[in-house]
C-alpha cells in the first residue's frame, strides 16, 4: 500500500489516497475490508487503507474511548 501514498504524495496530495489506488491495491482493499467487517463509507476504506499501510491508525471508535 506504500505505492497508494507516494502517487498520491507525488501529486501533491490532491484528492484522496485511495484515489491513486490500482485495480490490484483496491481489491486487496476489498478483501481487507470484508474481513473487518461494517466498512461502508469511503473514510472507513480510507482507515483500512491507512492500517494496511502504517498499522498504528485508529479506528473513530477508538479515538473516542
Amino acid at each position: 500500500m506504500d505505492g497508494v501514498y507516494a502517487r498520491w504524495e507525488e501529486s501533491g496530495r490532491i484528492g484522496e489516497p485511495l484515489d491513486y489506488a490500482t485495480d490490484e491495491e483496491l481489491e486487496i482493499l476489498a478483501r481487507k475490508a470484508e474481513a473487518v467487517g461494517g466498512v461502508v463509507s469511503r473514510g472507513d476504506i480510507n482507515q483500512v487503507m491507512l492500517r494496511a499501510a502504517y498499522g498504528a491508525v485508529k479506528w473513530k471508535e477508538e479515538e473516542e474511548e
